[in-house]
């Protein structure tokens, strides 16, 4: 087994004991945040090393505790909280059915946007729609970061794109899933990738950089605060 292997088994067991940490103190937000970081991370470890039947049973391990603590939340009289639950494992039996399948992402461009409130004294809106590939946000790389201030540098002869700013440093290549935030190496669930001649991130990268967070509540405007 290469090094590569074992960092993504490490990660896949520490993702399952900070899924499990996460119910405990009932951070839903963060619960949902993990769970969907460990069914990108089966998507990517190779079948040689998990094969599908495996993958499909690391995630209902997942399943079972957020079906466990739903049913608790809904025995304690919290039915929002048991439904926001439900909705976590519908989606995540969703993506289920396509571990180990080499299937097309489902991508749609709703006319949605982004509004930044008092970002740097005011409030900045990007009307330029978002992605949404299989139900995770992706947004329109210059579109965004420019608004926000930031300088982007297109390296053409390596394909290499570099976005800073006084808050960030964001540095990948087209067609790479691994991308460099502040220096910190993170690994995407899907290659970055130009579509319909936009490039495009996902959402977390952003909200991560700025240290944001994100209000999805009031669909099609995703609201994003400084914490």
């Amino acid at each position: 087994m290469d090094d590569k292997s074992k960092e993504g088994l490490n990660k896949l067991a520490e993702l399952k004991e900070e899924l499990s940490k996460a119910l405990a103190a009932n951070d839903l937000t963060g619960a949902a945040e993990i769970s969907q970081d460990l069914a990108d991370l089966l998507k990517l470890i190779p079948d040689e090393l998990l094969n599908s039947e495996q993958k499909a049973q690391e995630l209902d391990e997942a399943l079972a505790q957020i079906e466990a603590k739903a049913a608790q939340l809904a025995a304690q009289g919290n039915t929002g909280a048991a439904q926001t639950l439900g909705n976590l494992t519908d989606n995540l039996l969703a993506q289920k059915e396509g571990l180990g399948k080499d299937v097309a992402p489902v991508v749609s461009k709703p006319d949605y946007y982004l509004l930044f409130k008092d970002f740097k004294g005011q409030d900045v809106k990007v009307y330029k729609p978002y992605l949404l590939i299989e139900e995770k946000i992706y947004v329109p790389v210059r579109e965004v970061f420019e608004a926000l201030g930031a300088k982007i540098f297109w390296k053409t002869e390596k394909n290499q794109v570099i976005i800073q700013d006084k808050y960030l440093l964001v540095e990948f290549e087209l067609g790479s899933s691994i991308l460099y935030l502040n220096d910190k190496k993170i690994e995407l669930a899907r290659d970055i990738e130009v579509i319909e001649g936009t490039t495009y991130l996902p959402l977390d990268i952003l909200i991560k950089g700025y240290n944001l967070r994100a209000d999805e509540t009031g669909m099609p405007v995703v609201v994003l605060y400084r914490k």
